[in-house]
């Protein structure tokens, strides 16, 4: 399989937006809603990986999750073009 590079901006958007995900929820419940280790996503987290589309949709999903389980009053949004464009997940 092939993963091609991402747009610069766009990998930034998704480190913040992991970044704010694992703060609200902690790594360990992200990591485990989104079945990854703790290890695999620290290190996503300090940008020594690119994750593939489907980790990145694994992560998507963690988020919703974790946001609807707590029922958050100001859930964590997600831009509906965001995903798509800038992470390649069609």
């Amino acid at each position: 399989q092939l993963e091609y590079g991402r747009n610069p901006k766009g990998r930034a958007r998704m480190l913040e937006l992991l970044q704010c995900a694992s703060n609200a929820f902690g790594v360990s419940a992200l990591a485990q809603t989104a079945r990854l280790s703790r290890q695999q996503l620290n290190t996503i987290l300090n940008g020594a990986a690119s994750p593939k589309a489907a980790t990145l949709l694994s992560l998507c999903r963690a988020i919703t999750t974790l946001s609807l389980e707590r029922n958050l009053a100001a859930p964590i949004k997600i831009e509906e073009h965001f995903w798509p464009r800038s992470l390649g997940l069609h």
